[in-house]
């Protein structure tokens, strides 16, 4: 009794606290209900304890963790604890309370910590010492249970005992007497009874009082039989931890302390039926419709909500890779929710659930232990995927896992926020996030900033000294930095430095940046995929003292990007927020350094190109890499000078700038072309802030130069025909008509030049002709024209004929060539006084000549030459005008026939004529008569491709007075022939006499050529 009174001092019931569930409708028929439980623990702290290692502690720890576990124990006042403590005798250390909030469990494991046992080896209180007896525990509890419930009425509650303890009390009997004894006065006061135990630190294997141990406890368990709840020993198997000198941060410490808690929990639900649940339909059900035909994603969750959770939810093969269109948000109420959608190995998404830019949110979380284990992707919802929030009082979420989830379109992919009031509860935490996949497109500059994982729904949130802030998940610290240099084979190595959790088993997941924009000069996180993870045990230890501690995760595969993000995730399952930098740069990225211009100066024209070294550096904290290098107009609006710049020392493909390290790009700026130029070198890369990086480049050159002549296909002459002359000089009516060909003149020169066209002239054999320099004119035999943007104009040639060339311009010209069959003309090749227009050969050659001249420029003159080749066919011709049809005349005088001719033949091969005489009707009269002509030609020295005329005399005139009219034939060497025929007779014959080249056979009788 005097324990009792002491235990009654040490924690009163106080005023209950009411579970606030209004807001909450009545469950739904047949749904589950938690039952109402008053748990009541029996803690052994006796000698036998003592002697396990870290056991006792063990029996606390695990209590605490069931406490603080709104998994384990709801906070809506649907469990009530109270702990007795015994050895040889039995403590209150803490009286029955109802769990209505987290600050409630909170201050329950606040006293079992201040009974925890510092040296096990004491024999002192609060540790473990003296006899093993149960019945004062079972005694004092079962009082302390009916007297709280006396005061405060709990209708409905079932009374759980739940005895921990090594086995082998001193009195087995008696306990199972006291066992009786509270399970007949709760049954009188219609109460169910309950008893439980666990059985702690012993291995079932090598514990020889195992078997003896369970034995006796089974006897104690209500209602029999003993080996299935309700009533029964749960074994916590014994291990190192129970051994003498044993760590109690230890894992096998760890995972004992674990398997209490949960034994806790599988008492609490011990009332829920395991459900295996499969979605068979893509459409979407309205909330509470009843079920006919495949069940929807929404009537499965509705389902284990209705069941009080533990279901598995999967999803049949006729529904993968379908989309589901989402009109309402999902809720999650009740735990131990399983959902997997999984599609294959590598867990690519089965099911898409589109909320189509209307619905909020995708699934609401109110609840702990739901774990969403992927196989989804969800897309264009307006506020979350994912939202962990309570909505009504009795909303507990913790322990909760999302992984392997493919987020589109969405602003806050998961947003985890909770309604606290009070600073100790804890509520919405341990929600672990990993694995993640998510790409949105850039929030509107007026939005809110939203964060892809956003702890409490205020956008990004930065890191606190030392992690001290609470929040939804604890508003745990994200990386302080991450820095990433290459590895072998497209892998990275990252390491970085820590401040928040550094226990161990606190893990970093790293993200790739796969899409961000810049907004206020700092970068938006907008897309990340999962590359790995890397734990922080050994890089972490709890004892490793100061603010920080460092890590490192090797063969981690390279962001696409070159940008870089990450969480840590403490040992309860806590998810920061994915890392970003104050400065607003990528948590890890490369940042390049350089000069924004660079000015090469004035360099004189025709000079040596001037070069400039380029560096750039990588500032950041990840590999830059350059992808491409180009010369581009920095705006379009600029005239095109990137052909002045070149580069050279480009990166090659694959090649990372590390963190520190620099490169050096050379640009040369070439000094051909006159005045200012402007460009930008452009590199595209990986920076996210200079994509791409953009170096303005200015200079200026200056200086004079001769125009530059370029000939059509780069020939060295212009070169035409053969063609046929024409008869006449006179221009062409059409340019199109004539065989042309062009060449450029280019003004490299800093000043406007004019183009004087001064004369095209003959190239003839001196040795052979003398033409003076003023009768080589050959102007008339090309004709050259202007190719301007409205079609060709004529340029004359001579001393007015310029053309204005401004510098830098390019002009182009066409050249034709239209030669013409020369008159007969009265002189000799020897003689020096032909001019070019007196003859034409087979091959003329000729040279147009141009002179430039402007301010500041040395007057220069450039040539061009022409060459072109004439038909050789011979021609019977009019001498004085060969447009005209040709002439022949026919001249009688006293006895004499005499016949005259003129012939063009351009190379001067003239062979013989033919001539048949004919009578008034056309008659032929007499024979052909065949003349040769070539001796005769050579005699007269005429330049090749000069016309004359053949005069030819005949006998016999007087016998043929019926000779009217006379057809003439001229043959060459080439195996041409022309012909011509006269119908007029002449007397008198002195016309004939001319001065021109005459070729005279005088023949005393016409004689066929044998």
């Amino acid at each position: 009794m005097i324990a009792l009174v002491v235990a009654a001092v040490m924690i009163s019931p106080g005023h209950p606290r009411a579970a606030q569930d209004d807001c909450s409708t009545p469950p739904k028929e047949g749904c589950f209900i938690q039952p109402r439980m008053d748990l009541v623990f029996m803690i052994d702290s006796s000698g036998s304890i003592a002697g396990r290692g870290q056991t006792y502690n063990i029996e606390l720890e695990g209590l605490q963790r069931a406490l603080r576990d709104p998994a384990t124990i709801p906070r809506d006042g649907s469990i009530a604890v109270s702990v007795v403590v015994f050895n040889g005798a039995a403590t209150v250390a803490v009286s029955l309370t109802d769990i209505n909030s987290p600050a409630d469990a909170e201050e329950i494991a606040g006293h079992i910590e201040a009974l925890k046992c510092a040296n096990l080896q004491s024999q002192t209180a609060p540790c473990p010492f003296g006899e093993t007896r149960y019945s004062p525990a079972i005694l004092i509890a079962d009082i302390d249970a009916s007297h709280v419930r006396s005061l405060n009425p709990k209708p409905g509650a079932r009374r759980v005992m739940i005895l921990s303890s090594d086995g082998q009390p001193e009195d087995l009997e008696q306990a199972m007497q006291e066992v009786n004894k509270a399970r007949i006065a709760a049954t009188i006061i219609g109460v169910q009874f309950e008893f439980d135990a666990f059985l702690v630190g012993l291995n079932s294997v090598t514990s020889p009082e195992y078997a003896i141990a369970k034995a006796g406890l089974d006897q104690l368990v209500f209602p029999q039989p003993s080996d299935n709840l309700p009533g029964a020993v749960l074994p916590i198997e014994g291990g190192p931890c129970n051994l003498n000198g044993a760590d109690f941060l230890s894992a096998n410490c760890q995972l004992q302390s674990n398997v209490f808690a949960g034994n806790v929990r599988t008492i609490i639900r011990q009332g829920i039926t395991l459900k295996q649940l499969v979605v068979g339909t893509n459409e979407d059900t309205a909330p509470g419709a009843p079920v006919n035909g495949p069940l929807s994603l929404r009537q499965t969750i509705e389902a284990a909500n209705c069941n009080g959770g533990a279901t598995l939810i999967s999803l049949d093969d006729a529904v993968k890779g379908k989309t589901m269109f989402l009109f309402a948000p999902i809720s999650i109420t009740q735990p131990n929710v399983f959902i997997n959608f999984c599609d294959g190995p590598d867990c690519k998404p089965g099911l898409t659930l589109d909320g189509q830019g209307k619905t909020t949110d995708a699934f609401v979380i109110r609840s702990n232990t739901v774990f969403v284990q992927g196989g989804l992707k969800l897309i264009n919802f307006t506020r979350s995927g994912f939202l962990s929030t309570p909505v009504c009082p009795s909303d507990y979420i913790s322990f909760n896992v999302i992984q392997y989830i493919t987020f589109e379109n969405i602003p806050t992919p998961i947003l985890i926020k909770d309604q606290k009031t009070d600073p100790r509860e804890g509520f919405n935490e341990r929600i672990r996030i990993s694995q993640i996949t998510a790409t949105r497109d850039a929030q509107p500059a007026d939005a809110p900033a939203t964060a892809l994982i956003d702890l409490g729904g205020d956008g990004p949130t930065a890191n606190d000294d030392g992690d001290a802030d609470t929040g939804p998940n604890t508003l745990l610290n994200f990386p302080d930095s991450i820095n990433v240099v290459t590895g072998e084979n497209n892998r990275v190595t990252i390491t970085g430095v820590v401040s928040g959790p550094r226990a161990p088993g606190s893990v970093v997941d790293f993200y790739a940046i796969t899409k961000s924009h810049i907004l206020d000069g700092k970068l938006v996180i907008d897309g990340v995929a999962p590359l790995d993870d890397v734990f922080l045990n050994g890089n972490c230890p709890p004892s490793a003292g100061g603010p920080s501690c460092s890590f490192t995760a090797t063969d981690i595969p390279a962001s696409p990007t070159g940008n870089y993000t990450a969480t840590v995730v403490d040992p309860q399952g806590n998810t920061s927020e994915l890392m970003f930098r104050a400065d607003g740069k990528p948590a890890a990225g490369p940042s390049a350094s350089f000069t924004n211009l660079v000015e090469f100066g004035d360099a004189a024209f025709g000079g040596a190109p001037r070069t400039r070294n380029i560096d750039i550096t990588n500032d950041g904290n990840a590999p830059l890499q350059i992808t491409k290098c180009s010369v581009a107009r920095c705006d379009p609006k600029d005239p095109d000078d990137t052909a002045r710049f070149s580069i050279s020392g480009c990166p090659a493909a694959g090649t990372f700038i590390e963190p520190g390290q620099k490169i050096t790009i050379v640009v040369t700026f070439a000094s051909n072309i006159c005045g200012p130029a402007k460009a930008c070198l452009v590199l595209d890369s990986n920076d996210s802030f200079h994509s791409p990086i953009v170096v303005t480049l200015t200079g200026s050159v200056s200086g004079n130069a001769a125009p530059v002549v370029t000939l059509e296909g780069n020939a060295s002459s212009l070169q035409f025909g053969p063609v046929n002359a024409r008869d006449t000089r006179r221009r062409p009516k059409k340019f199109k008509k004539l065989v042309s060909h062009s060449f450029t003149v280019a003004n490299n020169g800093c000043n406007a030049l004019t183009l004087n066209f001064q004369s095209i002239k003959r190239v003839t054999d001196v040795a052979k002709c003398k033409i003076t320099d003023a009768n080589a004119d050959d102007s008339q035999l090309w004709v050259v024209t202007q190719v301007t943007a409205s079609g060709q104009s004529v340029i004359g040639v001579g001393p007015n004929s310029n053309v204005a060339i401004a510098p830098g311009q390019t002009l182009t010209f066409r050249v034709a060539f239209n030669p013409a069959v020369p008159a007969v003309v009265n002189k000799n090749c020897p003689d020096g006084n032909l001019t070019a227009e007196d003859f034409l050969p087979d091959e003329v050659s000729s040279v147009l000549s141009i002179r430039s001249s402007g301010a500041g420029s040395t007057p220069a003159t450039m040539t061009i030459p022409l060459t072109g080749k004439v038909n050789k066919d011979v021609r019977l011709i009019d001498p004085s005008n060969p447009s005209n049809a040709p002439v022949v005349k026919l001249c009688r005088s006293g006895n004499e026939f005499i016949v005259e001719f003129s012939v063009y033949d351009a190379n001067q091969n003239v062979d013989h004529a033919n001539y048949q005489f004919m009578d008034s009707v056309g008659r032929i009269v007499g024979q052909t008569f065949d003349i040769p002509l070539s001796q005769a030609i050579a005699a007269r020295n005429l330049a090749t491709g000069q016309s004359f005329t053949v005069s030819q005399k005949f006998t016999g005139a007087s016998d043929n007075s019926q000779i009217v009219s006379v057809q003439v034939k001229v043959f060459d060497g080439d195996g041409t022939n022309d012909a011509a025929t006269v119908n007029q007779i002449t007397t008198g014959c002195s016309t004939t006499q001319s001065a021109s080249p005459v070729v005279t056979n005088s023949l005393l009788a016409a004689r066929k050529r044998r």
